[in-house]
């Protein structure tokens, strides 16, 4: 889709009201350049400095000594590799490498597969959910049930490092344990582009752990195929429950017929004005304060086409809760947000 004028996407992956409380740092699980945030045993992974397709054997990774990222061994077969610790609500920012026709998986609370797969090219696979980037199948009466594929095919060539940016509300549990509301990706983008949105889970994929619970940990498969990974971050977040989310983002004001298309189409549930000042001195500002944006769409006033233009207001997201920063003509209140 083309958007009149200049747009520049600042786009925080907690955009869907995710409050980040002070303790809810994000965890750079290799940063240490050890297995110390691993549960062991770890079995043959093994920390590298980088992986890429092997020039002798394309269906291989060749890896680099030092540190910053980890392989599953030299046979490119091991047991799973899982956090010790356990979360719910999350975001989590993953980068991986596969070889040629790999398979290895994220599991999100152990129990919740997106799919790692060579899908280049590939127009449609076996199943929903094989997929790169697809929810993988449950198994109930031995068969795929409720698999989901991706809504494009963003994989890469194989031996190219690759991400996901994965937002996740977990299950919700009255106190007497019964479950009251599914797990669900609220977004998963791969390599930039939205491939999931508000898909439910009505339990765990194939091959994650039995049961469903209020936590648990990040499970990367390894027995599968080579894989490698490297920036593996964790935030824990505080979601509001099913319907309760509450996404801001601001926009050009001149051009909004194509940007609030734009805005459905990733999933926004509102609009507020674009804020006239030096959006890297607001940015600063924010980060400063402890604040995080949710997204910002700042362009051109575009004042010559459009003579009422002088409105301008923006939402910040804090650690307690909504902020609102807004300016409008005298004597006149400013308009905050709208639903579309």
């Amino acid at each position: 889709m083309k958007v009149a004028g200049a747009i520049l996407i600042v786009l925080w992956f907690s955009m869907l009201g995710a409050v980040a409380s002070d303790d809810n740092v994000q965890l750079d699980l290799l940063k240490s350049g050890d297995f110390a945030l691993w549960r062991e045993p770890v079995g043959e992974w093994k920390i590298v400095a980088d992986a890429g397709k092997s020039e002798q054997d394309g269906k291989k990774l060749s890896c680099k000594e030092g540190k910053g990222s980890m392989v599953n061994g030299d046979k490119g077969r091991t047991h799973d590799i899982v956090t010790k610790e356990e979360f719910g609500d999350v975001e989590i920012h993953i980068e991986f490498v596969i070889p040629e026709k790999s398979n290895s998986g994220v599991y999100v609370m152990g129990r919740y597969e997106i799919q790692i797969y060579d899908s280049f090219g590939v127009e449609k696979d076996q199943y929903p959910g094989i997929e790169c980037g697809g929810i993988y199948p449950r198994w109930i009466n031995s068969k795929n049930i409720e698999g989901h594929s991706p809504k494009i095919n963003a994989a890469l060539a194989p031996g190219q490092w690759q991400s996901y940016d994965i937002l996740f509300r977990a299950p919700r549990f009255d106190d007497k344990g019964k479950k009251t509301a599914n797990a669900a990706f609220i977004k998963v983008v791969h390599n930039g582009r939205l491939i999931h949105e508000n898909v439910q889970l009505t339990g765990p994929t194939r091959g994650g752990y039995d049961g469903e619970k209020a936590v648990g940990p990040l499970r990367l498969q390894g027995d599968h195929g080579p894989v490698a990974f490297r920036n593996i971050r964790v935030r824990p977040l505080t979601l509001g429950n099913a319907g309760e989310t509450n996404p801001f983002f601001a926009m050009d004001t001149c051009r909004p017929k194509e940007q609030l298309d734009l805005l459905k189409e990733l999933g926004y549930a509102g609009f507020s004005w674009v804020p006239s000042g030096d959006m890297r001195v607001e940015l600063e500002g924010a980060h400063s304060r402890g604040l995080k944006l949710f997204a910002v769409y700042t362009g051109s006033w575009c004042r010559q086409q459009c003579a009422n233009c002088t409105l301008s207001a923006y939402w910040i997201l804090g650690r307690e809760g909504s902020g609102c920063h807004s300016a409008g003509k005298k004597g006149q209140p400013s308009k905050l947000w709208s639903h579309i």
